[in-house]
């Protein structure tokens, strides 16, 4: 009786469900990973082999605004939802999780909502002779993949246009898996219409490339996309924002005191200078970012990051270039500063006491996006 009862345990024990692998409860991306208000966006969810698969629906956390349609099985193991995006939607960031029958829920990849027009890149586009022509102003949702794959765009400008070109990937988390493990780091061309190059970027903002350039004639021009080491990979996936048209890269202050308000300055090219918006700080520190973008301008909805503390805030005042002076603060507190012109150098007085344990910390690129390298001084 005792042997049976042990190969009934054995049995009962080899029915249960297998835990899934990390593998299978990662979603690697979501292509295209944005969308204009007002339009319906087939989207492409990619994770490992059949690992989202039987799907059972899309979870969105984020502001309001998405309705999702018709998920289903893809191609090659991917999963497909249909994005109804309301005309209404506030621009900015969501983030998109996959609920399936293999794995339970996935992490998140995310997707942004904005104001401009958005088209796919078309292959074959990989030479100036074959570029993709668009319209401007537009976001194009691209893919480097395979290696060394290159995206080239037409587009007419026009004398004195104010243009921007710039890349949303590494401020969206784009990244590779296993071989191709890391960022998706890419570079960006502006080219006139006998294939000079004008003017190029790379890590403008973070690892995003940003070109801010004023067309010199009417005439055609090229954008040339391609990754750093003519890498590739099919999650390298893009957004690159074209046009005369305002681009958010930064806010004064970057960050708020919880549970406060205060008028915030957004700036960036093309934005009017004293573009402020009214934000209310979260009182919960689950997540200590808040996400703000450009609310009434047409824009690729691209939002920057305000880190929510705990401390009271203070703005920097200038003069405050050398010791004699430095701006007295009171402690404990977090300044938001800013480097206005080249060669600024910000100084801070504070009264310690003997044997006082201090921390002193630095915050601009790590959370909230700043193209800022510092160096801190005590």
């Amino acid at each position: 009786m005792a042997l049976i009862l042990l190969l009934s345990s054995q049995i009962a024990l080899a029915q249960l469900p297998q835990a899934p692998q990390y593998a299978d409860c990662r979603l690697d991306s979501v292509f295209p990973n944005g969308g204009q208000q007002g339009t319906t966006v087939s989207v492409t969810f990619r994770g490992q082999a059949y690992a989202l698969n039987p799907p059972r629906g899309v979870i969105i956390d984020g502001p309001p605004g998405i309705t999702v349609k018709d998920v289903k099985e893809g191609e090659k193991g991917t999963v497909v939802g249909t994005l109804e995006i309301a005309a209404d939607a506030p621009p900015g960031r969501r983030w998109l999780r996959v609920l399936n029958e293999r794995s339970g829920l996935t992490n998140f990849a995310q997707f942004v909502v904005g104001r401009l027009p958005e088209s796919l890149e078309a292959e074959p586009n990989n030479e100036l002779t074959k570029a993709q022509t668009v319209m401007t102003p537009t976001v194009i949702n691209g893919r480097i993949d395979p290696k060394a794959d290159i995206d080239c765009f037409r587009f007419t400008g026009k004398t004195g246009q104010i243009l921007v070109a710039a890349i949303a990937a590494f401020s969206l988390d784009v990244h590779g898996q296993y071989k191709d493990y890391g960022i998706a780091d890419f570079s960006l061309e502006l080219l006139d219409a006998d294939g000079r190059t004008l003017t190029a970027a790379e890590d403008t903002l973070g690892f995003d490339p940003l070109i801010e350039y004023t067309l010199p004639r009417d005439a055609d021009y090229f954008v040339r996309v391609t990754m750093l080491n003519f890498g590739g990979f099919p999650d390298a996936v893009y957004r690159l924002t074209l046009g005369d048209v305002p681009y958010l890269i930064g806010t004064f202050p970057s960050g708020l005191r919880r549970d406060s308000e205060a008028d915030v300055e957004l700036f960036g090219p093309n934005i009017p200078p004293g573009t402020k918006r009214r934000v209310k700080s979260a009182a919960d520190l689950t997540v200590p970012l808040q996400y703000i973008a450009l609310d009434e301008l047409p824009n690729s909805g691209l939002d920057m990051p305000l880190a929510i503390g705990d401390f009271p805030e203070q703005l920097e005042l200038e003069p405050n270039n050398d010791r004699e002076h430095a701006l007295s603060l009171s402690w404990p507190v977090t300044v938001n500063a800013r480097f206005a012109e080249p060669n600024d150098a910000d100084w801070y007085r504070v009264t310690l006491t003997a044997g006082q344990k201090v921390w002193f910390d630095v915050t601009a690129q790590r959370f909230t996006h700043s193209p800022v390298d510092t160096l801190l001084q005590v």
